[in-house]
């Protein structure tokens, strides 16, 4: 674990036969900042590292896609909705 909170960006696929959007989804809410910022892509804000967050994800099985990588915003762009951008500005003070 660090001793400072960082971003990460979560990207998965769930693949059959167990789709647990619900479980996964849960386990993501449970980090002390989180956005759902597209399909299947969310940022969150942790002390935990990559291979941690992973853990967590349990209910993510092994035929799951899943990528964890940790952020370090500067700037960035894209389409998102109001909710995540306001989230993000909120956070990080990009977008």
């Amino acid at each position: 674990m660090n001793t400072t909170p960082s971003y990460y960006i979560i990207a998965y696929d769930l693949n059959k036969p167990r789709k647990d959007y619900p479980g996964l989804e849960e386990q993501i809410n449970k980090f002390a900042a989180q956005c759902w910022i597209l399909e299947s892509t969310w940022i969150v804000k942790t002390r935990h590292t990559s291979a941690e967050i992973k853990k967590l994800l349990s209910a993510a099985d092994r035929n799951d896609g899943v990528f964890i990588a940790k952020i370090d915003i500067v700037s960035c762009a894209g389409r998102l909705s109001d909710e995540a951008k306001k989230w993000i500005n909120a956070q990080i003070g990009a977008v």
